[in-house]
């Protein structure tokens, strides 16, 4: 396990928690995993949850400046996007290190959404990371297929990331089971102030796969 795989976990663990943790006023304890990342001044961080209703739906981390959380009723069925607009503009708010840990930090959060609670349609976009590969014993298989794959977890390429002056990118394994074992690598560019942009990402399918199931 490398230092970008714990900080995988942890950072898991914690999105666990937050989405658990409804009674907190914000979700600003993220940035205790996501320590080369912090927030800027005045800002905080909230997270909308799915909402179990309709065709299907998807949980967000958002950024929104004041002491007024723009969600507190974005998981109601009478608003269930208002905070979508504070996510596209996710990392407005965030200031990024100009470091490898940084750039795998904002990728994590990048993509967390295919990690938090997804309701029905919203399925398809799950994603199964290997930040724990002890845990698979040698294989993997997939939770949610009714088809059996077994991949050797030796196989399975461990994320890294590649810096060169203001440029990274972030390479990360992840199985969906509508596309199979994807290698993901996402362009980042450091800006000034610590700010960040991303890039295109591309995808090569190391094993491709459909699970067959239709919602």
């Amino acid at each position: 396990m490398n230092d970008l795989e714990q900080n995988g976990i942890n950072f898991l663990n914690k999105i666990d928690y937050l989405a658990k943790r409804k009674d907190l006023k914000t979700k600003d304890s993220l940035f205790k995993v996501l320590d080369h990342i912090r927030l800027r001044d005045g800002y905080h961080l909230g997270l909308k949850l799915a909402n179990s209703v309709g065709m299907g739906d998807e949980s967000w981390f958002y950024c929104y400046e004041g002491n007024i959380d723009p969600g507190k009723d974005a998981d109601s069925t009478a608003h269930p996007h208002a905070t979508l607009p504070l996510a596209l503009q996710l990392f407005k708010g965030l200031k990024v290190q100009h470091t490898v840990m940084g750039a795998w930090q904002s990728y994590l959060l990048h993509v967390s959404q295919s990690m938090l609670p997804l309701f029905w349609h919203g399925g398809y976009g799950r994603r199964e990371y290997f930040f724990d590969r002890e845990s698979y014993k040698g294989t993997v298989i997939p939770i949610h297929a009714e088809k059996a794959v077994i991949l050797p977890i030796e196989k399975i390429p461990h994320p890294e990331v590649m810096i060169e002056e203001d440029k990274a990118i972030v390479s990360c394994p992840y199985w969906n089971d509508w596309e199979g074992l994807v290698l993901e690598s996402v362009p980042i560019t450091f800006k000034k102030d610590g700010k960040i942009t991303f890039g295109r990402e591309k995808h090569k399918v190391l094993k491709k796969f459909n699970c067959g199931i239709c919602f």
